[in-house]
């Protein structure tokens, strides 16, 4: 059985641990991927704050890095070092908190379909992402990078492929690929297979990325599941879902101790 988390941010927090416990599974920490806490002059306190109450927490921990305005694949190199810096401090962080995932997103300016912007961005992460690479292997951390924007899969495959680190890999979003992408979800999956060692789901209208229930909207997860849980990495399933009360009827998809089906 794939490894199953759930996310929290900072107002869930409590809720979302004392969940995650009693299940026995993990947590994407995403308190500090947003501006508030990241720009707070305090954010070591709260990171202390997050270690102290993740002390007694046994399940498998992730961070999610920072988010709005990161630009990894940038040609300005102040931008660079601004994302390189963001960067670094997950790090210390996802240590802080005993994460061993972190998830970045790839940030690919999608409205633009030309070749030449394609090439240059892929050539620009991989330079960035290289150095990254040994790094979090350094520091026992594995990046996976989630697509958002990003139309076809092979637009983070290229990266994590020709970086070539045991310590990058993919994020598939499963509602992001249906939001974002007219590819179906299986030629996500068949292109990144094997790179795949995190996963989002969630469902939604097919308008916007609402983080609803997993019977709530137009994917149908009775059959997505199964197909996750064929990909080769044995990737951890990581229910990004909004409301509380969401969560715990998702959870009953899965065979858990304490989930309504079991």
């Amino acid at each position: 059985m794939n490894p199953i988390s759930i996310t929290c941010k900072h107002e869930s927090l409590e809720s979302c641990l004392a969940l995650a416990a009693t299940q026995g599974i993990g947590l994407e920490i995403q308190s500090f991927a947003f501006p508030p806490l990241l720009n707070d002059d305090n954010w070591e306190e709260m990171v202390t704050f997050y270690a102290n109450r993740l002390q007694n927490f046994h399940g498998p921990v992730a961070l999610h890095g920072a988010f709005m305005d990161m630009a990894p694949g940038s040609p300005d190199k102040n931008f660079l070092q601004i994302t390189r810096d963001r960067t670094l401090r997950d790090f210390e962080i996802a240590k802080r908190l005993n994460a061993k995932t972190v998830v970045f997103h790839a940030n690919f300016i999608a409205t633009i379909h030309n070749d030449d912007y394609r090439e240059g961005w892929t050539k620009r992460m991989v330079q960035f992402y290289k150095p990254i690479a040994r790094e979090a292997e350094n520091m026992d951390l594995c990046v996976v990078l989630e697509n958002m924007w990003e139309f076809d899969p092979s637009i983070i495959r290229r990266v994590v492929e020709e970086v070539g680190s045991s310590a990058l890999a993919a994020c598939l979003d499963v509602g992001h690929s249906q939001l974002f992408s007219h590819l179906l979800l299986e030629d996500w999956l068949q292109d990144l297979d094997g790179w795949i060692a995190h996963v989002h789901i969630n469902n939604n209208y097919g308008e916007i990325d609402e983080h609803l229930a997993l019977d709530d909207g137009v994917l149908d997860y009775e059959k997505i599941l199964p197909r996750l849980a064929e990909l080769p990495r044995n990737p951890t399933i990581v229910l990004e879902i909004e409301r509380l009360e969401d969560i715990e009827h998702s959870l009953s998809f899965f065979k858990l101790p304490h989930s309504e089906k079991s």
